[in-house]
């Protein structure tokens, strides 16, 4: 939808509705929401001249057609419902053929999912169930890149995670029997008492929102006195998004009786698809203006008095109203300061935390403030990493709709094993990808590229070009292109690249032409147009504007390295051979900035997916002199795999100065020597 026509729309709805959206929305944000899908929504699909998704009073007319062999008039059907008419023909000629009658009235093959289907499914839903048979908001799923576990029987159900499509009533083209008849209705709870509790777990944890029902919809009736049954006064209001203007206030007064409360699409709009456009994009916050998003938390409590149970809630509004950016513009990097004034402290509250489900989403929501504000994870190895040890630990015993929470933890533990040069890595890199379900993309994306980056590192070329042919990257992955493009640049393979980078971009520019306002394919298009200047050697346009070029985030990491916020960093020694602690010491508190800015600069060429070696452009050798001494004095071994790629004696020589390695001991130094060598060979 035009964001003017969004806004017009907006501007004239009547509150009453408005609050009810709102009441959705705000549970869509912290992930809180659920939905009903009803047969009414598959009408908005795509399909050929010709092609027809039939409503019930429709599929009632078919089931006469094959009982009586002729057309029926309005008479004929006027005492009939779908269900009586479905159990008949079950009588008369067997399930299998009332089942195959089914499939060949609703054509499934020749229809596909509209963009109201992908705003749908885009939307932080907890769970979608649905009556349907058909397989549009799986497609839809796919189409837009949003992964959901489908559940298609009792049995699958129960070793699913969240978020799932759950297909209540059966799916094409096999998953039976399709719930259709009375009989099938009024013995449901019995025969399928697992999908039965889901809904019910679903109505008291989440609220739940109907859509592509109608008020005599067999489908809602039955559901509607399920939840009454199941729920009774404790029922929270249900909120069905009904086609059309309000009912007689009659059957308005019986629908708020039973609990549930009414969305009129007539009240946004006269023409059904605006409305439901309208309603989909104001609940996903689509038309949110991002200049007018903030990531920053309350500073104002002290950290003896921060709940971390409180923060995790505020952590996840802020993740869940984020704009949807390829990658956190700079300018928005300092609204994540506590990553580096309080993050470092947090220890001694996570440890107060008892329980694991508390302790997994805090870690979960913190990960996510790190990763998004490029700060890197393994600068802070006095409790975070042995938090994420311990998350991934217990991996088998969590929850189920924590496990995808673990997995996030786990690839960010594998990252810190690669960028610290640890043996751990290969043991935890087997570890995911035994975990990993072949439906986890974005998983599996990173395992891909943490691969490759190790044998780069390693200057095990050949392994390296092993992990990216396998690595298969799609047009409209846009985050999967620039990292592989960067290794390809980085092994030789630099046209590969471009041509990568270029058909990313002809995705990126046709998906705009759909959706001109989407900031996700906005800001992805001029990080991808930027990155194809830097694989062909030519300079970046420093332009100011909501996406600037990764000049502006050089500039903003060297400018943090010339910062001095009062404190000092020392190595503390410990009693065996070799080992060390660091202490981050601040006047006023956290890491000390020009030590983070080091650190920072190297992530965020990283996440960006530029060389850094590559000093024409958006890089120059000056900078990597200036970040290489302060990363060496963090780690040797995480600064020793960017000065191999950068490729810059000048830099090695500041890094390793004599000042430097005289403040180390025997056993560092011949450590750090013999590692260098051995990666420069």
């Amino acid at each position: 939808m035009d964001v003017n026509r969004y806004k017009e729309i907006e501007r004239v709805v009547d509150s009453s509705v408005m609050m009810k959206l709102e009441q959705v929305r705000k549970f869509l944000r912290r992930g809180k929401a659920s939905v009903m899908v009803g047969a009414g929504f598959s009408k908005n699909a795509v399909m050929d001249e010709g092609v027809r998704m039939l409503d019930w009073g429709e599929l009632c007319a078919g089931f006469y057609r094959e009982l009586f062999g002729r057309e029926p008039s309005d008479w004929d059907l006027r005492l009939k419902s779908a269900l009586r008419m479905a159990q008949q023909v079950e009588s008369v000629k067997g399930r299998n053929a009332l089942e195959e009658l089914i499939k060949d009235s609703l054509p499934n093959d020749a229809i596909a999912p509209s963009y109201l289907h992908e705003l749908l499914v885009k939307l932080n839903w907890r769970d979608i169930f649905t009556t349907n048979y058909d397989t549009l908001l799986e497609d839809a799923s796919v189409k837009v890149c949003k992964h959901y576990n489908i559940v298609t029987s009792k049995d699958s159900l129960i070793y699913q995670p969240h978020p799932r499509i759950v297909k209540v009533h059966g799916s094409f083209p096999d998953n039976r029997p399709f719930i259709i008849t009375e009989e099938d209705y009024r013995t449901y709870g019995v025969r399928f008492p697992e999908f039965v509790n889901t809904v019910r777990q679903a109505l008291i944890e989440t609220q739940f929102v109907l859509i592509g029902f109608s008020g005599d919809d067999p489908n809602f009736l039955s559901w509607l006195g399920w939840f009454r049954d199941i729920m009774g006064s404790r029922m929270l209001p249900v909120y069905l998004i009904q086609v059309g203007a309000m009912p007689h206030m009659a059957e308005a007064e019986l629908m708020s009786q039973r609990g549930v409360q009414l969305i009129p699409t007539e009240a946004c709009s006269s023409d059904v698809a605006e409305a439901l456009d309208f309603i989909l994009s104001y609940l996903g916050d689509i038309h949110t203006p991002a200049d007018q998003w903030c990531g920053c938390l309350d500073d104002r409590r002290s950290l003896k008095d921060i709940s971390l149970v409180e923060m995790t809630s505020e952590m996840r509004q802020v993740r869940e109203s984020c704009p949807n950016w390829l990658i956190l513009p700079v300018d928005r990097i300092e609204d994540f300061n506590d990553c580096w004034e309080r993050f470092p402290f947090y220890g001694h509250k996570f440890d107060e935390l008892t329980d694991d489900r508390q302790k997994i989403e805090f870690l979960y929501e913190m990960d996510w403030r790190l990763s998004t504000s490029f700060t890197p994870r393994w600068i802070e190895d006095e409790w975070y990493m042995k938090a994420l040890e311990w998350a991934v630990s217990v991996w088998d015993t969590a929850d189920n709709s924590l496990r995808l929470h673990v997995l996030e933890l786990a690839l960010s533990l594998l990252q810190i094993y690669r960028q610290t040069d640890s043996p751990k890595f290969h043991d935890m890199l087997g570890l995911l990808r035994s975990k990993c379900l072949p439906s986890a993309f974005a998983a599996h994306r990173k395992l891909c590229y943490e691969s490759a980056v190790w044998y780069l590192q390693h200057n095990d070329i050949a392994k390296c070009r092993e992990c990216l042919n396998a690595w298969t990257v799609t047009a409209d992955d846009y985050r999967g292109t620039i990292w592989k493009a960067r290794l390809l640049d980085e092994t030789g393979q630099g046209k590969n690249a471009i041509m990568l980078l270029e058909q990313s971009i002809v995705s990126a520019r046709r998906k705009l032409l759909s959706n001109a306002a989407s900031v996700f394919h906005t800001s992805a298009l001029y990080i991808l147009e930027d990155c194809l200047r830097g694989a062909k050697r030519q300079r970046s346009q420093d332009k100011n504007g909501q996406f600037p070029s990764f000049i502006r985030y050089c500039k903003f990491a060297s400018a943090e390295m010339d910062k001095d916020n009062g404190g000092r960093y020392s190595r503390v020694h410990g009693f065996n051979i070799g080992a060390s602690s660091r202490n981050w010491q601040s006047g006023v508190s956290g890491y000390i900035k020009k030590y983070l800015g080091a650190a920072r600069y190297f992530q965020m060429a990283e996440d960006y997916g530029r060389l850094i070696g590559q000093i024409h452009g958006t890089y120059n050798e000056d900078l990597v002199k200036k970040a290489a001494p302060l990363l060496v004095g963090i780690n040797v071994r995480a600064a020793i795999p960017y000065l191999v790629e950068a490729d810059s004696e000048r830099a090695v020589d500041m890094a390793f100065s004599r000042r430097l390695m005289m403040s180390w001991k025997d056993s560092e130094l011949y450590t750090a020597v013999n590692e260098f060598e051995y990666d420069c060979q």
